[in-house]
């Protein structure tokens, strides 16, 4: 299996049905990535190569940094990555990030059970290394197959 295959899904290239909106913020050097997906939307060689159970109630929330060089390119890097993921109920569920290095790639995911068009709220704490704590909060609705 190419391991580049998880970068490019990742990324948004290969979905499939509409793609899920990528978000970034960005703090000084340091570019935060983030976007929650079904499963779903994953190949099944890539699910099973990672250990994601794809499914339309199950989602998956990925989250890459990157850091600007002072030659104005940028470039993966490793961080502490913690997310906890809450519902319209007030439940809150922490996420077990796993992260996936490859080539010049760095991601963290994982996956989650997600109710029928339950909005779900995550808040994503983020440091990279030599850098302070970066805190990222998103909302996005999940619709079940």
């Amino acid at each position: 299996m190419n391991k580049a295959s998880l970068a490019i899904i990742l990324s948004g290239a290969l979905f499939t049905g509409a793609a899920p909106a990528e978000n970034s913020a960005s703090f000084g050097d340091y570019t935060i990535h983030y976007n929650a997906l079904s499963t779903n939307s994953l190949s099944p060689e890539v699910a099973k190569a990672y250990g994601i159970r794809r499914s339309g109630s199950r989602g998956m929330i990925n989250i890459a940094v990157r850091k600007k060089s002072a030659d104005g390119s940028d470039s993966a890097v490793t961080a502490k990555v913690r997310a906890t993921m809450r519902n319209i109920h007030a439940q809150v569920s922490s996420l077990n990030m796993q992260k996936i290095q490859e080539e010049k790639s760095i991601y963290y995911i994982s996956d989650f059970k997600v109710t029928n068009a339950e909005p779900q709220r995550f808040n994503i704490e983020v440091v990279p290394d030599g850098a302070p704590l970066r805190k990222i909060e998103f909302s996005q609705t999940f619709y079940t197959k």
